[in-house]
């Protein structure tokens, strides 16, 4: 019996580590995590953590490659600029960047598209894009609450213009920043801050003009729904109470 189990451990173990088990497990696995990110049935750590304990469980990958990517300095690089960002924020940078995209839109859709675009897109190479976005948003619902826009129509651009201007450095995506750890790793060289400029400048150029003239015209429209009156009117808010049978106060009315 023992030996029979054996027998059967060991073809377990010879059929895991054969490169075509491997690239079906690899394949499926990218599959179901896809869907899942895109369900949202678990949060995004745990399903990027899960996906992770298989590979490792399957032993495609060892433990030490597991612990060397949290040495790795892509990561550590993302954090650091999330610090960035914080840091922005707590100086009251923020507050001022608002009121300079108030003053330079003027209540304007399509003016307040150009701005929002080209600033992120110049930030973003030197600031991972992330950040950006994160710092960016709060101005932009505050615009389209007080103008009655959509914010539909500028939260997607800002996010694709983060995004093309990220392609412009290295440090400027989570992806180019990891990718950039993992070439030296493997003892490459010659990659340097701004060497895939040229050709993410191509791409950006490409994007942007897509964003503001046909793209602007695609994108879906939300009709914003806020619980509070633009610049600083109160606010009315609506309530429902259900009162169980046999309260004394039913039918009384409710007052808050």
């Amino acid at each position: 019996m023992l030996s029979l189990l054996n027998i059967n451990s060991a073809s377990v173990m010879g059929w895991l580590e054969s490169a075509a088990t491997q690239q079906w497990i690899v394949g499926i696995l990218l599959l179901l995590l896809f869907i899942c990110f895109i369900k949202e049935w678990m949060p995004v750590e745990i399903t990027a953590l899960a996906g992770t304990a298989v590979l490792m469980l399957t032993g495609i990958l060892s433990t030490r490659d597991v612990l060397s990517s949290f040495a790795n300095s892509g990561p550590l690089t993302v954090v650091c600029m999330f610090i960035l960002s914080a840091s922005l924020e707590r100086t009251g940078l923020i507050g001022d960047l608002s009121k300079l995209f108030n003053k330079v839109a003027k209540g304007r859709e399509l003016t307040a598209l150009l701005v929002i675009t080209l600033g992120a897109f110049m930030v973003s190479p030197f600031v991972n894009n992330t950040p950006v976005v994160v710092i960016l948003m709060p101005i932009v619902l505050a615009f389209c609450r007080d103008h009655n826009i959509a914010a539909s129509k500028l939260l997607i651009p800002l996010s694709y213009a983060t995004i093309l201007g990220g392609t412009c450095s290295v440090v400027g995506t989570s992806t180019n920043v990891v990718v950039l750890g993992q070439v030296q790793k493997l003892g490459y060289e010659g990659i340097q801050m701004f060497t895939v400029t040229p050709m993410g400048l191509i791409y950006a150029a490409a994007g942007l003009l897509y964003l503001w003239t046909f793209g602007r015209k695609w994108l879906p429209y939300r009709p914003p729904q806020y619980t509070h009156k633009p610049r600083g009117q109160p606010r009315d808010i609506q309530q429902q109470v259900r009162k169980p049978p046999g309260t004394p106060h039913k039918g009384a009315p409710t007052r808050s």
